[in-house]
């Protein structure tokens, strides 16, 4: 009775084997597929973003939203590096600082409007009268966004090399944007890092 037994628990280990390598695989496999057309965790390394964001947060980033004005997200550059950024401009606005205050000119229905954008998520650090970033770059010429393009600038605008610089990003290069839970609650993720 003795040696019949060992053949089937032989079986037994392959099949555990087998089921638990397969279903490695497949979380593996759907793991990938998650965070190629979902969701994927991103580390903010930097202070652009500060005071929204700070060097160290881990945010998740949606995939499945377009990018649209006032929205952070993350862009891969042509050498592969990401930034985080928020959107100010999205095709046909037309974007530009005057005396360190964001003006954006838009289409508004039948008609273009023009508006100083209100933004609260800068700090007394970027206040109208020391807005300037680390290049003594003061204001922005007029800069309209192309067309499946989008216009971001750091929050830091002091320490952000974003639009200013590179210039408009196509809509291809936005990798996602981050949902607003997780600009409220940035240190919800960081046992990620």
């Amino acid at each position: 009775m003795l040696l019949s037994q060992k053949p089937n628990k032989r079986k037994e280990s392959l099949d555990f084997l087998l089921t638990f390598l397969f279903s490695l695989l497949a979380a593996v496999l759907a793991l990938r597929l998650i965070t190629a057309y979902l969701f994927m965790p991103v580390q903010v390394v930097g202070n652009s973003m500060k005071q929204t964001l700070h060097h160290g947060d881990v945010l998740i980033v949606s995939r499945l939203n377009k990018p649209d004005r006032g929205e952070v997200v993350v862009i891969e550059k042509e050498d592969g590096e990401l930034l985080i950024k928020r959107v100010v401009g999205v095709a046909g606005d037309r974007i530009w600082t005057q005396n360190g205050v964001l003006y954006r000119e838009r289409q508004q229905g039948a008609i273009r409007v023009v508006e100083e954008v209100a933004e609260p998520y800068l700090s007394a650090y970027n206040s109208a009268n020391t807005w300037q970033d680390t290049h003594n770059k003061t204001d922005v010429a007029p800069v309209t966004v192309p067309k499946d393009c989008v216009y971001v600038l750091g929050d830091n605008r002091r320490d952000s090399l974003d639009s200013r610089l590179y210039g408009c990003f196509s809509a291809i290069s936005v990798l996602g944007v981050v949902p607003q839970f997780f600009i409220d609650h940035p240190k919800l993720l960081t046992f990620l890092k």
